[in-house]
């Protein structure tokens, strides 16, 4: 009996070798998910110098973070009533792990550009909680920075504001 036993299992180890080989592996599907860019503080500077004389929305939140979650389509709401030409809206994620945040990404449907924080800008800003939204003007100019959700009708305030100044592209 324990020579039929042995090649049984033989087999059956065998056959489950040759799944595993066939079919693709987790880490092959992940790789279909886009990759979230890491941004540091300098390329946070960089970014919001190239944007022009556009209002700048930026938007600190985590993946894990309920109040950050239910804020995010605001947000993008808010993204699509305006022109490129006119408003930027750039999400930084406090996430530590890249992999948690590629998936919420990838299902989160975002239409503006998400990075994650390599953790000099949190620092140098001192962000004690998330979310945390800033609102700068086409120079430069702080309009609005505050922790907390933030509806989308008052970004438009803001960003009306701003326009009507005339330091904010067309």
């Amino acid at each position: 009996m324990k020579r039929l036993l042995s090649p049984a299992i033989f087999g059956l180890a065998l056959f489950f070798l040759c799944t595993v080989t066939i079919l693709p592996a987790p880490a092959q599907a992940a790789q279909d998910v886009q990759s979230v860019p890491t941004l540091t503080k300098e390329g946070l500077q960089t970014l919001i110098r190239d944007t022009g004389n556009r209002v700048v929305v930026i938007n600190f939140f985590a993946s894990w973070c309920p109040p950050c979650r239910e804020e995010l389509p605001e947000l993008i709401a808010l993204r699509a009533e305006y022109p490129a030409e006119q408003v930027d809206v750039l999400g930084i994620s406090l996430d530590s792990s890249s992999q948690a945040l590629d998936a919420f990404a990838a299902k989160q449907g975002f239409n503006y550009p998400v990075y994650r924080d390599d953790g000099s800008i949190a620092q140098a800003m001192g962000l004690g909680s998330i979310p945390f939204n800033v609102v700068l003007s086409g120079t430069g100019t702080l309009v609005y920075s505050g922790p907390g959700m933030i509806n989308k009708e008052l970004l438009k305030e803001y960003i009306e504001m701003v326009r009507k100044r005339g330091n904010a592209g067309n």
